[in-house]
């Protein structure tokens, strides 16, 4: 796929999300877009803030490969950033601290760093940075010819074991 081929929908998505986020109007066509897309008024903010990032990520993308961006704080990128990373990774290690059952006394920041680091020893959270990484690894080992194959094996896989799955949903 080339950025050409998903620049309506990323512009499309990223407007979307600044409706949600921050309630910024949206134009006739992004309406559409979102009442197709999102038809329940989804209002899930762990969901919005991971179609965030995606969105970050195409506009990034369609910014490298001069394509057509609707939003200019995009314009001067020129390459991928990986922008709110870490705010994901923070919600992965709260969703983590729920499921796995770590106890965290107080909200006073030793007690939570403490959690975290008991987190990080959770078979959960090395099981997902595993995952992760597995993908990061055969994503940059593999050629063009393998995309279709790779996209094929990690469309139906997930890095959350499936017992948790509603449960982060939930979240």
């Amino acid at each position: 796929m080339k950025p050409s081929d998903f620049a309506d929908f990323a512009n499309s998505l990223y407007a979307c999300v600044l409706e949600f986020m921050v309630g910024e109007g949206l134009t006739e066509e992004q309406s559409a877009f979102y009442e197709n897309h999102f038809p329940e008024g989804n209002d899930n903010l762990v969901q919005w803030e991971i179609l965030c990032w995606a969105s970050f990520l195409m506009l990034e993308l369609l910014s490298i490969y001069g394509e057509r961006l609707d939003f200019d704080e995009f314009e001067s990128c020129d390459a991928v950033d990986f922008v709110e990373i870490d705010e994901m990774l923070n919600g992965l290690n709260d969703a983590c601290m729920d499921f796995a059952g770590v106890e965290c006394p107080s909200s006073y920041a030793k007690d939570v760093l403490e959690a975290i680091e008991d987190v990080y020893e959770t078979l959960l959270f090395q099981s997902i940075v595993l995952q992760i990484q597995k993908a990061l690894k055969d994503a940059l080992d593999a050629l063009p010819e393998d995309y279709a194959k790779l996209r094929k094996e990690y469309r139906h896989s997930a890095i959350l074991p499936q017992e948790f799955a509603s449960n982060l949903m939930e979240y």
